[in-house]
C-alpha cells in the first residue's frame, strides 16, 4: 500500500518518463511476448499489402482503360474544333486525315450523313482519309491506295 501511495504523489509528467525508461529492460518472457506480437502484425501487414497490391493492380486495367476512352474523347474534340476554325476561316478544301477515327459511335454517323454533305452542299471540297469502309458510300468519289498505286 505504501508504495501505491508513493506513486500517486509523483508528478505524472516524470511517471511518464520512469514508463519510457522501463521499456529498455524488459524481463526475457515479456521481451520474447513483443518480439512474437511484432512479427505477427509484420506478417499481417505484407498479407493486407499484398491484397491491396493485387487489387490495384487488377482495378488498374480499369483506370487504364478509362483513361484511354478519355484522351480518346479528348482527340476527338480537338477534331471538331480544329474543323470548326477551318470552316471560319472560310478555307475552301478540307483535308480530314482519319478524322472521325477518334469519335464516338453516335457522332460518327452525324458526321458521315449529316455534316459532310452539308459541307459539300455549301461547296466545299473535301479530301477524306478514312479506313472504315462502313461509311465510304458517303463519298462521291473513292480512290484506293494499295501498294503504293492509286486505283479510282
Amino acid at each position: 500500500m505504501q508504495n501505491f501511495e508513493s506513486i500517486n504523489k509523483i508528478p505524472k509528467n516524470k511517471l511518464l518518463a520512469s514508463l519510457t525508461s522501463d521499456i529498455a529492460y524488459l524481463s526475457p518472457g515479456i521481451g520474447i511476448l513483443v518480439m512474437l506480437c511484432l512479427a505477427v502484425m509484420i506478417v499481417i501487414s505484407f498479407y493486407f499489402m499484398k491484397r491491396t497490391y493485387t487489387y490495384f493492380s487488377r482495378h488498374r486495367l480499369g483506370k487504364n482503360t478509362l483513361y484511354k476512352d478519355y484522351s480518346e474523347c479528348i482527340e476527338g474534340q480537338k477534331k471538331r474544333l480544329a474543323l470548326i476554325n477551318a470552316l471560319l476561316e472560310n478555307r475552301s478544301l478540307l483535308l480530314l486525315d482519319e478524322w472521325a477515327a477518334n469519335q464516338d459511335p453516335n457522332f460518327k454517323a452525324i458526321f458521315y450523313n449529316e455534316i459532310l454533305p452539308y459541307l459539300n452542299s455549301l461547296g466545299f471540297t473535301i479530301i477524306l482519309i478514312s479506313h472504315d469502309g462502313r461509311y465510304f458510300y458517303a463519298a462521291q468519289k473513292i480512290y484506293e491506295i494499295k501498294n503504293g498505286k492509286i486505283k479510282i
